[in-house]
C-alpha cells in the first residue's frame, strides 16, 4: 500500500506539460468515513437527513451554485412513498466544455445479501456501496475551488440509486433516472459515475455498458490510467451493470460510463448489501486511483 501511495502522489502532471492537482486518498478517506458516521444514510433515516446536511454544507462551500433537485418514488413492490433528493453542484458554468460525475449517496434500507437471515432486513453503513463515490467526489471539490479548472463540472450526488428489488433493473438508479428525465442543467460532453470504488482490493475492469455505449470514452479512460500506472484498472470486460450510467444515456442522450469494482470484495467473498460492507474493508489508496484518474481528466481534457 506504502508503494502505490508514493506513486499516487507522483502523479500531479500528464502530457503536454499541464499541471494536475495532487489528489489526495487521505482526505477522501476521512470522507468516507465522515458519511458512515452518521449511521446508515437510507432515505427517510436520522443517518439520512444528517449526511444531507453535511454533503450539502460540503458543496455549498467549494461549488459556484449548489441546489437540490427534489422528487418522488412510490415503491410498487413494497408500497412505500419516498421524498428523495438529488444534489447539484456546478463548477465554471461558463466554459464551453462542460463533463458531469456522479455518485449515489443513499444506502440501502436492507442487507438482502447477508447471510444472516436475522440481518436481512437491516440498513446497512455502505461504506463503499454509498460514501466511496461522494468521498472522491468531496475530494474532488475541493480540489476544484482551490485550483479551478478550464473545464467545466457539474458533481452530482444521485439518491434512490439502491431502492430497487433484486431482479429489476428499472427499480434501481430512481435519482438519475430522474435527473435525465428533467434535465436541469445544459447537455453536458460526457458524464463518469463512480460507485463501490472504496475496495481495499480494488479491481476495475471495464463495465460492459459502458464500453458499448460510449466506446471512445471509455478506452481514453482506461488508456489513461493505465499512462498514470493505476494498478487497479485493468483493461478487459467485466461485468454489464445497471447503474446510475444507464438512465443518463437512456433518457437524456449523455455519453456515459460506469467505474465500478462489483466483486467486493471478490468473486469467492461478498460484503456487497451486507452488514460487512464498513470503512475498514476500504482504503485511502483505492480512493486515490479512481481520484487520481479524475484529476488528470478534468485538467487534461483538450
Amino acid at each position: 500500500m506504502k508503494k502505490i501511495l508514493i506513486i499516487l502522489a507522483m502523479l500531479v502532471s500528464i502530457g503536454c506539460g499541464k499541471k494536475v492537482p495532487e489528489f489526495s486518498g487521505k482526505n477522501a478517506f476521512q470522507y468516507l468515513e465522515k458519511q458512515c458516521s452518521f449511521g446508515p444514510r437510507n432515505p427517510g433515516s436520522k443517518g439520512y437527513k444528517d449526511c444531507l446536511s453535511y454533503l450539502l454544507q460540503q458543496m455549498q462551500s467549494t461549488a459556484d451554485t449548489v441546489w437540490i433537485q427534489p422528487f418522488n418514488y412510490n415503491d410498487p413492490y413494497r408500497g412505500d412513498n419516498y421524498n428523495l433528493q438529488n444534489i447539484i453542484a456546478r463548477f465554471n458554468l461558463n466554459a464551453e466544455k462542460q463533463i458531469l460525475l456522479g455518485a449515489h449517496w443513499d444506502t440501502r434500507p436492507w442487507s438482502d445479501q447477508d447471510t444472516e437471515l436475522t440481518n436481512q432486513n437491516k440498513p446497512f453503513l455502505g461504506a463503499n456501496d454509498g460514501a466511496s463515490g461522494v468521498a472522491v467526489l468531496l475530494e474532488i471539490a475541493h480540489i476544484l475551488k482551490e485550483k479551478p479548472s478550464e473545464t467545466g463540472v457539474t458533481i452530482i450526488f444521485f439518491d434512490g440509486e439502491d431502492l430497487g428489488m433484486s431482479g429489476e433493473n428499472r427499480s434501481y438508479a430512481q435519482g438519475s433516472q430522474f435527473f435525465a428525465k428533467n434535465l436541469p442543467i445544459p447537455k453536458p460532453d460526457h458524464a463518469i459515475i463512480i460507485d463501490m470504488i472504496g475496495d481495499k482490493n480494488l479491481h476495475l475492469p471495464i463495465e460492459r455498458l459502458s464500453y458499448r455505449n460510449a466506446p471512445r470514452l471509455t478506452r481514453k479512460l482506461w488508456k489513461l490510467a493505465n499512462k498514470l500506472n493505476l494498478p487497479a484498472f485493468d483493461q478487459t470486460l467485466g461485468y454489464s451493470i445497471f447503474d446510475d450510467h444507464v438512465p443518463l444515456w437512456e433518457f437524456a442522450k449523455i455519453r456515459s460510463i460506469d467505474i465500478i469494482d462489483f466483486d467486493y470484495p471478490n468473486k469467492r467473498e461478498n460484503y456487497w448489501h451486507t452488514q460487512k460492507d464498513t470503512p475498514d474493508k476500504c482504503s485511502p489508496a483505492s480512493l486515490a486511483q479512481v481520484g487520481t484518474l479524475l484529476t488528470n481528466h478534468i485538467y487534461g481534457i483538450e
